[in-house]
């Protein structure tokens, strides 16, 4: 399920980003790993997309793993302040200046 969504996250980002030319202020938010990536290296490359890629999924495995041994809430929560920090961080990053397109 967590596939599906990552990947229409992913046409989405790329569509709003319109490849280069429009705004990635729904990528920072939808892939703030990528984000912050690209930031670092002030361009979107190919780890960037791997990790974009890569993303979902591992929230998917992550959280099946924490249902198995019955802490799937503080897995969840986790998870979310996880994102919302490193999504804070890449938004930051780029008003910064750091990867501005």
């Amino acid at each position: 399920m967590l596939f599906l969504f990552g990947v229409l996250a992913l046409v989405a980002s790329g569509v709003t980003a319109a490849g280069g030319h429009g705004s990635y202020q729904l990528a920072t938010l939808l892939f703030p790993f990528t984000m912050l990536a690209a930031g670092s290296t002030g361009q979107v490359s190919g780890v960037a997309i791997a990790l974009a890629l890569a993303q979902y999924p591992s929230y998917g495995w992550l959280m099946s793993r924490a249902k198995a041994r019955g802490s799937l809430k503080y897995a969840a929560f986790f998870l979310a302040m996880l994102h919302c920090v490193v999504a804070y961080a890449a938004r930051a990053a780029s008003l910064d200046g750091a990867f501005t397109p």
